[in-house]
C-alpha cells in the first residue's frame, strides 16, 4: 500500500534479485552487489562532511577522486 512502484520492481524482478540464492549459501554474503556501492558512497559522504564547505567545485571533485584512487 505504501510502495506499489516498488512492489510491482520486485515482483517483476524478482528472479534476477535473487539469482544470488543459486550460489552456495557459503558464498552468498560476499556476491551482493549493492555491498560495494554502499561503502563506496558511505567513504565519499564520510570524507566531504570532513568539510563543510568546499572553496571551490575542484575541491570536492579532489576529493571524491581522493576517495576513489585507493
Amino acid at each position: 500500500r505504501i510502495y506499489p512502484e516498488v512492489v510491482t520492481s520486485w515482483e517483476r524482478d524478482l528472479y534476477s534479485l535473487t539469482t544470488y540464492l543459486s550460489h552456495p549459501q557459503e558464498l552468498q554474503p560476499f556476491i551482493s552487489t549493492t555491498n560495494a556501492l554502499e561503502r563506496f558512497t558511505k567513504e565519499v559522504q564520510k570524507r566531504s562532511k570532513v568539510t563543510e564547505s568546499f572553496s571551490q567545485p575542484e575541491a570536492e571533485e579532489k576529493v571524491l577522486l581522493m576517495v576513489t584512487d585507493r
